[in-house]
């Protein structure tokens, strides 16, 4: 049985908690969307994204039959998580614009929209068009009426996704990066938790990757994992255990390298993410030769992914 505590809590990971705290004062089709995307986002943070897409698909239904633009937007931003955990970024990108469109009059909306849409070009190596959007997300907080508290958690995720954009484009971006990690601390101040925790580290451990400095990669990524399993996070998980291994790689420990890639294709396997898993497969038959066994596990992979458009996130520039 699902408690409502634990999909509360999904649901303020992606940022849903207004739309979901609001649950008393609304009824008919709107409460059945703020159910489902509040749902769907459980599912999504246990990695069950086929049945996360479901109920975020239904949340916009629902939103759409009473031209809910918000509501709408919501769901489209929860839709293109999924979309980007499944590398289909052409179609993750194409829902952000749509909720960019959508939430012209609802800043906090449009800053998660801009926020969302620098992933996604971030991942499909846009760096120029990532980097801005960041900022003007960042922006955007400026125009809402919030708490203290929450101002400041907001100011944090905003200035973490500017991180990643400049992280990720590497060159001579990584010395802003820098800064704006070193920060981050500041602005959440006593609103920093755990996820934030370890959102900031994973950014730290691929700045230092970035920079070619394999055992700092390797300490912060190391505390990634252990908050992300704290937290329950199976997609994190597995993304820190695969920069891991690049760590690994990279400070020439091949041993421990296909370590972490073995734990990482272990975790892959118990979530709906075919596609890294047999990228993580691959990486181990390079490393390590193949058997009949692994062998086995990538055709029952392969079989998964079939025909489904897709391709992996350009690679992270690396530092000047």
């Amino acid at each position: 049985m699902v408690r409502r505590a634990d999909i509360l809590a999904a649901a303020l990971v992606l940022g849903l908690g207004g739309c979901l705290l609001q649950r008393g004062t609304v009824s008919g089709p709107q409460a059945r969307a703020s159910d489902d995307n509040a749902q769907g986002a459980f599912e999504y943070a246990r990695g069950e994204l086929s049945a996360a897409e479901r109920w975020f698909s239904s949340g916009l239904e629902h939103s759409q039959s009473i031209d809910d633009a918000a509501g709408q937007a919501t769901a489209l931003l929860n839709l293109s998580r999924v979309d980007a955990q499944r590398w289909n970024f052409g179609r993750a990108n194409r829902r952000t614009d749509e909720a960019l469109r959508l939430a012209q009059d609802d800043p906090r909306l449009r800053g998660a929209a801009l926020a969302r849409r620098a992933q996604i070009r971030s991942q499909r190596g846009e760096h120029d068009g990532a980097i801005a959007d960041a900022r003007d997300a960042r922006q955007l907080v400026d125009a809402l009426e919030l708490k203290r508290r929450d101002r400041r958690r907001l100011e944090g995720d905003r200035i973490t996704t500017l991180a990643y954009t400049l992280v990720r484009a590497g060159g001579e971006h990584c010395a802003e990066a820098q800064a704006v990690l070193s920060s981050v601390g500041d602005v959440y101040g006593r609103s920093l938790d755990t996820a934030a925790e370890a959102a900031v580290a994973s950014l730290r451990g691929h700045l230092a990757l970035g920079r070619g400095n394999g055992s700092d990669a390797e300490s912060w990524l190391a505390r990634a994992l252990e908050l992300d399993r704290e937290r329950g996070r199976p997609l994190d998980v597995a993304g820190d255990l695969e920069a891991l291994a690049a760590a690994a790689e990279l400070r020439g420990d091949r041993d421990r390298a296909v370590s972490w890639l073995e734990r990482a294709l272990a975790v892959r396997e118990t979530v709906d993410t075919p596609r890294q898993a047999l990228a993580a497969g691959q990486r181990l038959v390079r490393l390590v030769g193949s058997d009949a066994q692994l062998e086995g596990r990538l055709a029952l992979l392969r079989t998964e992914v079939g025909d489904a458009p897709g391709e992996p996130p350009v690679a992270a520039n690396a530092c000047r």
